[in-house]
């Protein structure tokens, strides 16, 4: 009796415990708020011995720990976590304690519960959409070359360095082969995050990046293996290599290449170097994790893909509309 009952609970928790975003989302602000309390209890001891006259001889964790506490406020804020009045009663508690041990910290008053909830509904819908995004097994990513502003420069002079661009995640290879089909159609490879402020204030400039140069397109599934790669430049696909040896064959040709260019980099020939590096990356465009190595997903994906030129051969791009595309990827 016992086992059968131990069998069923069995069956029906692993069929409760699927991720969802709403079971995510429950089980960071239980942590979030399980967290906060520690802290607070913390606090509280840290407080309690100032007032006695008793020297803390963890010195270094009491300085730190408002600022831990202020930071974790604001992580449950940002999530919409602070929307009932228990929640909003602790909040509260924390925050008179970090005034108490640090005033410089937290100088303006804490926010209403009504104007804490008014936000929470959409920051809770914002974060839901951000975990219902993380869940997609496959990312779509371009490697490429990013420009920058010289820091220190007063005429405007711009440098160049490798870097990469996160196009979104989905749910199937098809959907990601689509994703970069329609960026690739737009031609927007724009570097600069929505809502990122790219101002320092120590320079009075923006330091943030001023283009991206699109050069590879990078398949990846949620452990970060290589699924497929593609030529930004064409958007064609690469053929996966399957041969053990002509993989060891690259792979070693690639080492040496490597090892040209730490050469080159400790003799500051930069650029150089980069030349060495690229050719070694477009050398190993075909080797992918095994897992995939000719996968009949990727296979399949490929089948169904159809290049934009053919697609439309006699249409500009702009006319093609891709907006709803991208905008359901990110």
């Amino acid at each position: 009796m016992h086992t059968q009952n131990v069998n069923t609970a069995a069956s029906e928790s692993s069929k409760t415990w699927v991720k969802t975003p709403e079971s995510i989302y429950f089980t960071r602000k239980t942590a979030a708020l399980a967290e906060l309390a520690q802290i607070e209890g913390d606090m509280m001891a840290y407080c309690a011995l100032q007032r006695l006259g008793i020297e803390n001889e963890d010195l270094h964790e009491s300085a730190y720990i408002p600022l831990i506490a202020h930071d974790r406020i604001d992580v449950l804020a940002a999530m919409g976590g602070i929307d009932s009045s228990a929640v909003y009663e602790m909040v509260s508690a924390v925050d008179a304690l970090i005034n108490e041990m640090d005033p410089t910290l937290s100088p303006d008053a804490l926010p209403s519960l009504n104007a804490l909830r008014a936000a929470a509904r959409e920051q809770k819908a914002q974060c839901l959409a951000d975990i219902q995004e993380s869940l997609k097994p496959f990312s779509v990513d371009v490697r490429g070359q990013m420009e920058y502003r010289e820091e220190y420069s007063s005429y405007g002079e711009t440098y160049w360095t490798e870097s990469s661009m996160h196009l979104g995640r989905t749910w199937t290879i098809t959907e990601a082969l689509e994703l970069a089909k329609a960026t690739w159609v737009k031609g927007e490879w724009n570097p600069r995050e929505d809502g990122e402020c790219y101002y320092d204030e120590e320079s009075g400039r923006d330091l943030g990046p001023v283009s991206f140069s699109p050069s590879l397109i990078v398949i990846c599934d949620e452990k970060g293996k290589t699924v497929l790669t593609g030529n930004a430049a064409d958007l064609s696909w690469n053929e996966h290599v399957i041969d053990p040896a002509e993989i060891e064959r690259i792979k070693a040709a690639q080492e040496k290449l490597l090892d040209k260019a730490r050469f080159e980099s400790g003799w500051d020939n930069y650029e150089t170097a980069r030349q060495l590096r690229t050719e070694a990356e477009n050398s190993g465009k075909g080797i992918v994790d095994s897992a995939w190595q000719g996968h009949a997903d990727v296979t399949a994906a490929l089948a169904s893909f159809v290049h934009p030129d053919l697609e439309h051969p006699d249409e500009e791009r702009d006319a093609v509309d891709y907006e709803a595309l991208l905008t359901n990827s990110v």
